[in-house]
C-alpha cells in the first residue's frame, strides 16, 4: 500500500468531488441513477441540486459535507465516505433526507416521484436505530485495489465509537448486484444480514 495518503475532513471545496462519489455510490457499478429516474431529472441537474444539499450540511443523513472523510493520495482526491449514527438527533435518516429532497427538488418533479410509490419503495431503506452508518463509499477507479474503502470505514467507525461509547453495530447498505462492492465489504469483515428485493 502506497503510504502518502492523508485522511481528513470535507469541506465546502470538496462538494463537486462529493457529488460525485454519492452519484456513482447510488449507481452501484450501472448507468442508472434511481434519483434520476424516480424525480425525471437529469443526472447533471440531480448534481447540482446535491451540491447545495450537501451545503445545508444537515447531520444524520448522507447528503451531509461534514459527515464525510475524504482520503488524499500525493494531494489528489483519492475517495471519500460518510457515516453517521443513526437517529442521535431524534429523526430518521429517511425523515431528514426526505425533507432535504422535498426542499431542492422541483415541484413538478416532485409531483413525477408521487406516481412511483414501487420506484420509491426502492430507495427507503430501513436503519438500526443507534447503529453507525457507513454510506457513500467511492474510490476513483486509478486508487482502486490499495484499501482505501477499509482505511476510509475503519477511520469512520472509530471516530464515531469514540464519540458514542455504546455504540456497536456498523450498517453499510449495498445493491446486491454490486458484486465488487460486497466482496470488498466481506474483506473488511462485514457480512450479510438482510437482503431486499
Amino acid at each position: 500500500m502506497n503510504n502518502k495518503f492523508k485522511i481528513r475532513p470535507a469541506n465546502s471545496s470538496d462538494v463537486s468531488f462529493i457529488a460525485e462519489a454519492i452519484i456513482e455510490a447510488e449507481k452501484s457499478g450501472t448507468n442508472i441513477l434511481v434519483y434520476s429516474k424516480v424525480y425525471e431529472i437529469e443526472e447533471p441537474v440531480f448534481k447540482v441540486l446535491l451540491e447545495k444539499m450537501l451545503l445545508e450540511d444537515i447531520e444524520g443523513q448522507e447528503f451531509c459535507l461534514s459527515s464525510f472523510l475524504i482520503i488524499e493520495e500525493n494531494q489528489e482526491k483519492a475517495g471519500c465516505c460518510s457515516a453517521w449514527v443513526e437517529g442521535a438527533n431524534g429523526m430518521s435518516s429517511w425523515f431528514i433526507k426526505s425533507n432535504l429532497l422535498a426542499t431542492f427538488i422541483p415541484n413538478e418533479n416532485l409531483q413525477k416521484a408521487a406516481n412511483k410509490s414501487k420506484l420509491l419503495s426502492q430507495v427507503y431503506i430501513e436503519r438500526t436505530l443507534g447503529a453507525i452508518q457507513i454510506e457513500a463509499v467511492y474510490v476513483r477507479k486509478k486508487f482502486r485495489g490499495k484499501g482505501y474503502s477499509k482505511i476510509l470505514i475503519t477511520e469512520q467507525a472509530r471516530n464515531l465509537k469514540t464519540k458514542n461509547n455504546n455504540l456497536s453495530n456498523i450498517e453499510l447498505i449495498v445493491a446486491s448486484n454490486n458484486t465488487i462492492a460486497i466482496k470488498t465489504y466481506e474483506k473488511i469483515g462485514f457480512s450479510k444480514t438482510i437482503e431486499k428485493k
